[in-house]
C-alpha cells in the first residue's frame, strides 16, 4: 500500500514520500557502513592483542633460554625489548 502523505497544498505528494523512504535507506547505509568500521576497528585491535601477546609469549620463551644457557648477553636484550613492550 502506498503511503499517502499531504503536501504542502493539501494534496498528496509522492515526492515528500519518495525524499522520506531514500534518507531511510541512507541511514540505513550509513548505520551499515559504522557497524562495518566498527567491526574492522575490532577485528584490527583483537589482531594487534594477539600479536603483541605472541611476541611477548616468545620472548618470555627466550630469556628462559638464555637463563638456562647463561647468556647473559642474550638475557639482557630479550628483557630489554620486553620492557619496552611493557611502557
Amino acid at each position: 500500500m502506498y503511503n499517502r502523505e499531504k503536501g504542502k497544498d493539501g494534496g498528496w505528494n509522492m515526492m515528500d514520500s519518495f525524499k522520506r523512504l531514500l534518507n531511510a535507506i541512507c541511514d540505513e547505509e550509513e548505520q551499515m557502513r559504522a557497524e562495518r568500521l566498527l567491526d574492522e576497528i575490532y577485528v584490527n585491535l583483537l589482531m594487534n592483542h594477539l600479536r603483541r601477546k605472541q611476541q611477548k609469549d616468545r620472548l618470555l620463551l627466550l630469556i628462559d633460554d638464555a637463563l638456562d644457557q647463561k647468556n647473559q648477553h642474550a638475557f639482557l636484550e630479550y628483557t630489554t625489548i620486553l620492557q619496552k613492550m611493557d611502557s
